[in-house]
């Protein structure tokens, strides 16, 4: 059993012995291992630190680039944006030198063309032939002197250019010149006479003999073939003393007035030179002949306003009549009572103010009310004589103006039928529609501006008078009945 025991013991012994050399070699393989894991843990920190230095210089790098490629972008951007305005602004420019190159070759074609056209120096034939007809000769023959350099002249146009310019400006300048000369004048129906004539550019002329003190115009007249100016003498005598006045002031001023026809109207002229001093009579019966058939309505209209007035301010004027004095001595008579002397002044006074007191001196001896209601009664019957014929009146100032408007739209109707017929050529056709149209308005408003200023004239002044009755009679009744009742 000991020996079993031993035999145990030692077998656990040596198991524990070789258990122990196991563990001591266990533990320094363990160390070993440790030292390993130690010795690998700092070969990956050192991995790891340099992949993260790395990884850093990388991300720098990578910055780098990306701001390189962003700065590259941006640059990339405006160039090509400098590249679409470059476009545009060629795309423009080869517009412009299209555009110049076709503006170009027209005005070499009318460049060209000038050797050619002789439509220009037409109108300038056409403007002789529309002002007055001075040294036209001249001017026609320097004009087919031009026409005929043009015609050699078709290799340079420039020179023609130049010429047809210098041959306007010529033109230009005859228009606006004034000249004064002396010499011998002509007079329609007497041989010629010493004396001096005036241009007017290429509108008017006048022309005066101061020896025979013989004056004429030179005015545009319609002929067979168109208009054509003459010497005309036959003028008003105002325009005869203005000619006079004139001439005898050119030497000594600056300026001088002279009648002349700037717009060459064969109308104005001949009406310029068939004028004649009209006195009044003339001169209304003209009126009338312009203005047409309601001329007559309207001039019946004024004369009926004007009797009618009169009739009025008459009646109003006679019923009106009264005396402030006669008034105060007849209320004194009826503040002491004294009813018979103020029956006999009241007798004495005349108007309406005379009949308002009558009424109340008449019926001291009745009631307030009753004297009151005679009053009522008496301005019930006198009032409406006051106002008679006043709202006839208003009507003739009313209806004035509107026959005028009715004047004015017959004279468009005769106008517009006037210009179907025969167009707008002639303005003596338009004429008598514009007479009528104009003159029939103003004499409609010269008729109704003082119809309803006497009217509103003569309604106040009997406005007035009524005023003046109802102050009297409250004044009169006042004083009798109060005097009654103290």
């Amino acid at each position: 059993m000991n020996k079993r025991l031993w035999m145990l013991f030692l077998l656990l012994g040596m198991r524990f012995s070789w258990s122990q050399v196991d563990l001591v070699k266990e533990q320094a393989e363990l160390n070993s291992a440790r030292a390993d894991l130690e010795e690998m843990r700092k070969k990956r920190d050192q991995i790891l630190a340099q992949r993260w230095q790395d990884r850093q210089k990388h991300n720098q790098a990578r910055e780098k680039n990306n701001e390189v490629l962003r700065d590259l972008k941006e640059k990339v951007d405006a160039l090509a944006t400098e590249r679409a305005r470059l476009f545009d602004e060629l795309r423009a420019v080869r517009e412009d030198v299209a555009q110049a190159k076709a503006e170009t070759e027209q005005a070499r074609n009318e460049f060209l063309l000038l050797s050619a056209q002789h439509d220009r120096l037409d109108v300038l034939s056409r403007q002789i032939d529309l002002g007055i007809a001075f040294a036209v000769p001249e001017r026609l023959q320097s004009i087919n002197k031009l026409r005929k350099r043009m015609d050699l002249s078709r290799h340079n146009p420039a020179l023609i250019a130049r010429e047809l310019l210098n041959e306007t400006m010529q033109q230009l300048e005859f228009t606006r010149q004034i000249r004064w000369e002396e010499g011998d004048l002509y007079f329609p129906g007497a041989e010629s006479l010493r004396g001096q004539r005036l241009r007017l550019g290429a509108v008017g002329a006048v022309q005066f003999a101061p020896d025979q003190q013989r004056s004429a115009l030179m005015l545009a007249t319609a002929g067979d073939k168109g208009r054509v100016f003459a010497w005309k003498d036959k003028l008003s005598e105002n325009y005869h003393q203005a000619i006079a006045q004139a001439f005898h002031e050119l030497k000594d001023s600056n300026m001088v007035v002279l009648p002349a026809d700037i717009l060459l109207s064969t109308f104005l002229s001949d009406e310029m030179a068939s004028q004649e001093e009209l006195n009044w009579q003339q001169r209304l019966r003209k009126i009338f002949n312009d203005g047409g058939i309601l001329m007559y309505p309207i001039a019946a209209l004024f004369i009926l306003a004007l009797l009618f007035t009169l009739e009025r301010i008459v009646f109003v004027t006679i019923r009106g009549i009264h005396s402030k004095k006669q008034m105060n001595k007849l209320v004194l008579l009826l503040e002491n009572g004294e009813y018979d002397e103020a029956q006999s002044s009241a007798l004495k006074m005349r108007g309406l103010i005379g009949k308002v007191a009558r009424s109340v001196v008449e019926n001291t001896e009745r009631t307030r009310e009753y004297s009151e209601n005679k009053l009522e009664e008496l301005f019930t019957q006198e009032v409406p004589r006051l106002e008679k014929r006043l709202n006839v009146i208003a009507i003739f100032g009313s209806s004035a103006p509107l026959l005028g408007l009715l004047g004015t739209v017959m004279g468009m109707i005769q106008l517009f039928d006037v210009i179907t017929l025969y167009g707008t050529s002639d303005p003596k056709l338009l004429a008598g529609g514009i007479s009528v149209a104009l003159i029939t308005t103003q004499a409609g408003l010269i008729v109704a501006i003082p119809v309803q200023l006497l009217h509103t004239w003569v309604a106040n002044r009997v406005e007035a008078l009524i005023v003046r009755m109802e102050s009297y009679a409250l004044r009169l009744l006042n004083t009798v009945w109060i005097t009654k009742n103290d």
